[in-house]
């Protein structure tokens, strides 16, 4: 015969499951999404370097543009890494403790 509590439990741990599989699926989609964003901005400044060459604009408004170019190439890492900590990947899961309402992400004891 069951255990009074053995139904609850499997209910519940099937739900964490479930839970935790729709968090892994959103994950992975939005890594996708920002994989792509990057190519299509990848292709996008490739062309606007080719149209900028095709333009023969003197070498020092291609430098400038260039250096900007490469400034949002630094913002989209920096904008990956804020969505993407590596503390974070690699973190066992509940071992991020919220402080003042959950507002913490850093690991358990920090």
């Amino acid at each position: 015969m069951t255990q009074p509590g053995a139904y609850h439990t499997r209910v519940q741990r099937a739900r964490q499951q479930r839970a935790q599989q729709a968090k892994r699926r959103r994950l992975q989609r939005a890594r996708e999404r920002l994989l792509r964003e990057q190519v299509r901005a990848q292709r996008y400044l490739q062309a606007l370097e080719q149209a900028i060459r095709e333009l023969g604009l003197p070498e020092t408004v291609v430098e400038e543009v260039e250096w900007r170019l490469q400034a949002q190439g630094k913002l989209l890492s920096k904008i990956f890494g804020v969505m993407f900590p590596p503390f974070l990947a690699v973190a066992p899961p509940m071992s991020c403790v919220g402080y003042a309402a959950g507002t913490s992400t850093g690991p358990r004891g920090f």
